[in-house]
């Protein structure tokens, strides 16, 4: 199933070939899953206490937004199955980064690379998305979100 249609342009930009609001929005909540559940397992492995909160910091506001998606956007026919169906689809087809074997949560130098680049995929994703989306509450709510995963990418580089 699923409408949405999506490819790397050959500046690494997400572009959609075929598009579907609710679906695109429900593959956004099912990234933001994808981010808490990454810096969870993190925050679980950490030993330093700086890194233990910016961890935590992380998880929460992958939360937050995904919550913000529900919410603003009246997510509730996005959170069935779509979502999820397609976040696989675009792991497979390497517009986003399969997250890092559990083995490899202690290297932080590994780690850190592949948070930086699941923040700057999440961001060419809001960013395509932010293109295709006529909503003024949807537009609002994406271009905070891309403005936070810019901070967080900041978090992340000063680490």
């Amino acid at each position: 199933g699923g409408v949405v249609e999506i490819e790397l342009g050959p500046d690494g930009e997400v572009i959609f070939s075929r598009f579907e609001i609710l679906e695109a929005y429900g593959i956004a909540v099912e990234l933001e899953k994808k981010g808490a559940k990454f810096y969870a397992d993190l925050l679980e492995q950490a030993t330093d206490p700086a890194l233990a909160e910016a961890f935590r910091f992380l998880l929460h506001e992958e939360e937050r937004h995904g919550a913000l998606f529900h919410k603003e956007l009246g997510m509730e026919a996005a959170a069935g199955g779509e979502g999820s169906d397609g976040l696989v689809k675009l792991v497979e087809a390497g517009i986003f980064t399969r997250s890092p074997e559990p083995t490899d949560l202690g290297d932080f130098d590994k780690v850190k690379r592949f948070a930086l680049s699941v923040e700057a995929e999440s961001i060419r994703f809001y960013q395509a998305l932010l293109e295709n989306t006529d909503d003024p509450g949807g537009r609002r709510v994406i271009g905070e979100i891309i403005e936070e995963e810019r901070g967080h990418m900041e978090k992340l580089k000063g680490l």
